[in-house]
């Protein structure tokens, strides 16, 4: 992607300077009329001198706003870098979606779920992760509005904005800001913002249609954009729509990854070493002193069903004779089972068991999308100076997921009956449910604005008073199986207590006998299916109102010139409420509760103010300066938040600028972590009180002798607890300070180069709190020292509050009953590298040329899950899977209406699954080619992964789908697309 160190101008010209520097062709598309150079005669003047003489055009150059001040400045580049996309750029790289976009970033270092994550908290979430920082850590706006967070928890904690509802049609361009900008834009802006900015002050109508598709199958797709505009004497008005429709791409459409023989572990092999999933097993277990079953119980087996309907036992290492002959009949009664040997040193040509190769590629690896987006943009100028404004942009979105075809199975796996111990699993295919596991997402979401803006004092200071409000809702329904009605056609009733001499840790089923046997090793239809599931409806919803009042303009003179000010005053409200399926509660004890599935509820609503003022100075004529500083005070947060910023840029020729810059930030608790209702869940702890106090010394690893495996019957020292979870409006701002420095230099006409190192650090990440850091501290509280012999106050605040959620039995053993976790600013997270960003333009008798490369590598990027844990180097660290370096670069051209595109980036090396290596790296090119056939025609042709680069190949990778998710692009292949656009 192409991608530039400065702003594109709207149709009010800013600059002849910006005109030259931003007009430049890229990617050919077809944009909103712009005057040439010999028609910006408003933007340029001409003044006599003393003598009379005519000196040169000088140009008065209008100032702007650009993400990261709000103080209007002439020029773009500033003491923090900004990076820009246009809607050009956009539309050149052929990608249908603004987070395909921000994804080839160099910023966007950090791992983040996407579509490949079908089955996870947020299968249709489109999240950024710039530095690595997280989803959340990163500010989204709207033309500088905040938007609302989606509805549902990222993995389950925390809250981000999705750029899923933000059409591409409407974009204008897209300004990220690296770094801290807490100072100016109050909460989240951590590790950086992103801008999104709306079309407007556009004239005419322009209608664009594109289609596309994939080479290898799947994700076609439609596109039909609307933009248009109007204005008179005192008004304007912007508009368009954008229609999105798209289809999913199922796993099965790609022969690397259709099925669990794609595994490179068993590539060339008979014996299938990893194994797939078991498609159907049921195993009775032999009597014996652990599982003493029931009298007269014979050997070990595998039931199948033979041709004629009979069970028949098969030996449990390798079916013979008869019982060969059922499980390959039992199997072909599936269409989609293969009998296998599920051990790693057996030809799979001597079966054992009946295996689901195919079950993985049930699932999507890109989701299913069908939205529209409309958008509305104007003004209206009053006659006394005041303009009124306002904004709209509205989505609906209906998508589809589908992840891999789920399991049956009793609790545990294992049940008693009449007929002994027997283990149950089974796997529903396709056929059987009416089609791959669906999950469907409905999404709603709007942001509108509206304000007065106008001068004060002689047009000395501008002003704007404005409200916003954005609103994302969201319902999804996934199909689940019910526990009551799962149990009563599968064994006959419910689960019972075991009568005497029975094994009694699992499930009894007093009713279960050949007949519900046989039932468990065949086929379903789609209406039994039905008769023991249902679909689970989830519902979110998530707002945010902001109202401002921002003063700005030139304070006073000093000798290098005037110093800009703007002072802001904020009011804002955020509200929060998921409401899962209550069948999937914790506390939910009916007939029909999800089976094996939980969820948490949340929902609260806090109040926010702000206020700030920022300062530009002019200390020199090559030297100015920036300060900000910003206070916030939010409901529901332990203490107020207190920012500020320092920047400094240097001109010492007028070719090359130096600037640096030093903020604070802050990050309000999550409304996810502060207002999750009460759940609960058993887990599996070390009791570290109870082992230090026998004398034994806890350690790391298969040595620890309070381990389960030094006891492996889990009674002693590790063993499952009762544990409750509910979130915290104790929590405290996650703070942070980040520092950038480098230069811009204007190498030759029009070639330019930037470089800045950036330093971010955050402490106080607030995060669920460990179970083994809770227990290891609680350990040291009571016997009154740590491990190491450093002694403990056990009243002081930190021991009393862990001492009060660890609930102990009274009795001798003191063995823990229950414990409470909470979420607490506990975490730390640093992290540091180089941007560096090179553009040059120029024309010659072939046409314009355009050439741009940008690159990221991270030097530092370092976590401490809590205090006194140890900081673990995640840059070298090889089970985290964020990129240490990426890159991009375009080349583009044009001439006599044609216009060329030519794009790629890079994504640096990641460790292999064994965490024994790295691979890598990974490259995608994309191209596009358009032709202006008249003034108001164009067409186009886009590729994307022009070269079809594959995920790069890791052998150890012996899971599911055998490469790491963030190779995306490589799993869908090449793309083609064709466009048309017409402008009235």
């Amino acid at each position: 992607m192409a991608i530039r160190n400065n702003a594109r101008p709207s149709r009010k010209t800013l600059t002849l300077a910006l005109a030259t520097a931003l007009l430049a062709p890229v990617g050919g598309a077809m944009a909103q009329d712009t005057k040439a150079p010999d028609e910006t005669s408003e933007a340029t003047q001409t003044e006599a001198s003393s003598t009379g003489q005519s000196p040169p055009s000088k140009k008065t150059i209008d100032k702007v706003t650009v993400t990261g001040s709000r103080i209007k400045r002439a020029d773009i580049e500033g003491p923090a870098p900004v990076t820009v996309i246009t809607a050009e750029e956009i539309q050149a790289t052929g990608l249908n979606t603004i987070h395909e976009v921000l994804n080839t970033l160099t910023q966007n270092t950090g791992d983040v779920d996407n579509d490949m994550t079908s089955g996870g908290w947020t299968p249709n979430g489109s999240f950024i992760n710039l530095r690595a920082m997280g989803p959340g850590y990163t500010l989204v706006l709207v033309n500088g509005r905040r938007m609302a967070d989606y509805p549902l928890s990222y993995r389950g904690a925390s809250n981000a904005v999705s750029t899923s509802s933000i059409p591409s049609g409407a974009v204008e361009r897209i300004e990220i800001l690296s770094g801290g900008a807490s100072a100016i834009y109050g909460s989240d802006a951590v590790a950086g913002v992103v801008n999104i900015i709306t079309k407007e002050n556009y004239e005419g109508d322009q209608f664009r249609i594109k289609g596309g598709t994939t080479l290898e199958g799947g994700g076609g797709n439609f596109t039909l954009q609307w933009t248009g505009g109007r204005s008179g004497d005192n008004w304007s008005v912007t508009y368009g729509a954008d229609y999105f429709y798209r289809k999913p791409i199922m796993a099965s459409q790609r022969d690397f990854m259709d099925s669990y023989y794609d595994n490179p572990a068993f590539e060339g092999r008979e014996e299938f070493v990893n194994n797939p999933a078991t498609g159907i097993r049921a195993y009775r277990y032999a009597r014996s002193s652990t599982r003493p079953g029931l009298p007269g119980v014979p050997a070990t087996a595998n039931y199948w069903i033979d041709a004629n309907g009979n069970l028949v036992p098969s030996a449990p290492a390798e079916a013979t004779g008869a019982g060969l002959a059922a499980l390959q009949h039992n199997c072909g009664m599936f269409g989609v089972f293969e009998p296998f040997n599920s051990s790693a040193s057996i030809n799979n040509n001597r079966p054992n068991q009946c295996g689901y190769f195919g079950q993985p590629a049930t699932q999507t690896i890109q989701n299913k999308y069908d939205r529209l987006g409309a958008f509305v943009s104007g003004t209206y100028d009053f006659d006394n100076g005041m303009q009124l404004y306002g904004q709209f942009l509205g989505t609906e979105l209906s998508s589809m997921t589908a992840s891999s075809t789920r399991f049956l199975q009793p609790s545990g796996g294992y049940s008693t009956s009449p007929l002994g111990l027997i283990y149950h699993l089974r796997y529903l295919t396709p056929d059987e449910i009416g089609s791959p596991q669906r999950i469907l997402h409905d999404e709603k979401s709007f942001n509108v604005a509206t304000g007065l803006r106008g001068t004060i004092w002689n047009d000395k200071f501008d002003w704007d008073i404005g409200v916003a409000h954005s609103r994302f809702k969201y319902e999804g329904k996934r199909p689940w199986i019910l526990t009551g009605p799962f149990y009563d056609y599968f064994f006959g009733g419910q689960p019972q207590r075991a009568p005497a001499g029975v094994y009694n840790v699992y499930p009894y089923f007093p009713n279960y006998n050949e007949a519900y046997l046989k039932r468990w090793l065949s086929p379903i239809t789609p209406q039994i299916y039905r008769s023991f599931a249902d679909d689970l409806v989830t519902t979110g919803d998530s707002q945010s109102t902001q109202v401002n009042l921002t003063v700005g303009g030139e304070l006073f003179d000093l000798p290098a010139g005037p110093v800009g000010v703007a002072g802001v005053l904020e009011w804002g409200s955020q509200e929060y409420e998921n409401r899962p399926d209550i069948r999937t509660t914790t506390d939910y004890t009916g007939y029909d509760k999800a089976m094996g599935l939980t969820s948490t509820r949340g929902e609260g609503k806090r109040d926010r103010w702000a206020a700030g003022v920022e300062f530009s100075i002019p200390i020199f004529s090559k030297l100015n300066m920036s300060l900000a500083g910003r206070h916030d005070d939010i409901d529901g947060m332990a203490e107020s938040a207190n920012t500020w910023s320092a920047g400094l840029e240097f001109r010492p020729f007028s070719n090359l600028l130096l600037r640096g810059n030093y903020a604070t930030s802050y990050r309000a608790p999550d409304m996810a972590y502060v207002f999750a209702q009460e759940s609960g869940g058993y887990y599996s702890v070390v009791d570290y009180y109870r082992c230090r106090r026998d004398g034994l010394t806890p350690t790391s690893g298969e040595g620890n002798p309070c381990s389960s495996t030094a006891n492996p019957n889990l009674s002693a020292y590790a063993y499952q607890v009762f544990g409750l979870r509910e979130g915290s409006q104790k929590l405290g701002p996650e703070k942070g300070k980040s520092f950038t420095t480098g230069f811009v230099w204007d190498m030759m006409d029009g070639m330019s180069i930037s470089v800045d190192y950036y330093n971010i650090e955050l402490k106080g990440k607030v995060a669920y709190l460990s179970s083994v850091y809770m227990l290891r501290t609680e350990a040291d509280c009571r016997l009154g020292q740590t491990e190491d012999g450093a002694p403990v106050d056990a009243n002081s605040p930190q021991c009393r509050e862990f001492l009060s959620i660890i609930e102990r039995n009274p009795d001798a053993e003191q063995r823990i009953n229950t414990f409470s976790v909470y979420p607490y600013n506990q975490s730390f997270s640093e992290t540091a590298g180089v941007d560096t960003a090179w553009n040059y333009r120029f024309s010659t008798g072939w046409g314009d040329f355009a050439l741009s490369a940008s690159h990221t590598i991270v030097t530092k990027l370092r976590d401490q899950e809590f205090p006194g844990s140890t900081v673990l180097d995640r840059r070298i660290h090889k089970q985290y899977f964020d990129f240490r370096s990426r890159a991009n670069w375009s080349m583009s051209w044009s001439k006599n209406g044609w216009s060329t595109y030519l794009g790629g980036y890079r994504l640096g090396s990641l460790p292999n699954w064994a965490e024994d290596a790295r691979i890598g790296p990974f490259i995608v090119w994309n191209g596009s080619i358009s032709k202006r056939i008249t003034e108001k025609l164009q067409i186009g042709l886009q590729v994307s992964n022009l070269f079809g680069a594959r995920p790069p190949r890791d052998d150890t990778y012996d899971s599911y789908p055998y490469f790491w998710r963030s190779y995306q692009t490589g799993a869908i292949g090449r793309q083609f697309g064709a466009d048309l656009t017409y402008k009235f």
